[in-house]
């Protein structure tokens, strides 16, 4: 067989083994993602074709509408998996952010450069938080909430802002990890919980 057979061959069984490795995972995704809109009683669109499967849930939760959906974003060689939870039409007409304390955030503190802070020294310690309206945003983080996120640090590990009365959530995630729609599902109660103390 000559040099170029053997490229041809070896290409051929690479795509062929990535097509049936592409095809599992779609088929595990598409399995969750109709489960979670059995659940939520949301409705389910596929948006794929041949190259591509970028699910959508979309409906209403608490008599809000909601969008549930993955996107990807490449860099050089890269893709990365984000799962997102969009709510339209919150109470909240200030804007809000909640993500984890990084590296950076940690040693802009001790150079003098602060967010929001609790007086609570775990929740500080774990979360940057950033509002437009200082006063508003400490009434609605109260004590409750406070410990809801201390008790949900380890699956919040996205962003959550909202502007303009639109509250979302972005996570770095594979949704078919182990552990990772239980994960998003927790914040999206959190995420209801928050608009309940508006109503």
């Amino acid at each position: 067989m000559s040099g170029f057979a053997i490229f041809i061959a070896v290409a051929g069984t690479i795509f062929i083994v990535s097509r049936v490795t592409g095809k599992n995972t779609r088929e595990n995704k598409e399995s969750i993602f109709m489960q979670m809109a059995q659940n939520l009683g949301l409705n389910y669109e596929p948006n794929k074709n041949f190259f591509s499967y970028r699910p959508v849930l979309t409906g209403q939760l608490e008599g809000l509408p909601i969008r549930i959906f993955e996107d990807s974003r490449s860099n050089d060689d890269t893709t990365e998996y984000y799962m997102n939870i969009h709510f339209e039409n919150t109470a909240y007409r200030f804007g809000f952010e909640i993500r984890k304390e990084r590296f950076l955030n940690k040693m802009a503190r001790k150079l003098g450069i602060k967010d929001i802070e609790f007086d609570n020294k775990p929740l500080d310690d774990v979360y940057r938080f950033k509002a437009h309206f200082e006063e508003e945003f400490r009434a609605l983080i109260t004590p409750a909430i406070q410990e809801e996120l201390l008790r949900i640090q380890h699956q919040f590990n996205g962003e959550l802002h909202n502007v303009k009365g639109k509250m979302e959530y972005s996570v770095h995630m594979n949704i078919t990890q182990v552990g990772s729609e239980q994960a998003l599902m927790v914040v999206l109660e959190f995420m209801l919980r928050l608009m309940k103390l508006r109503k």
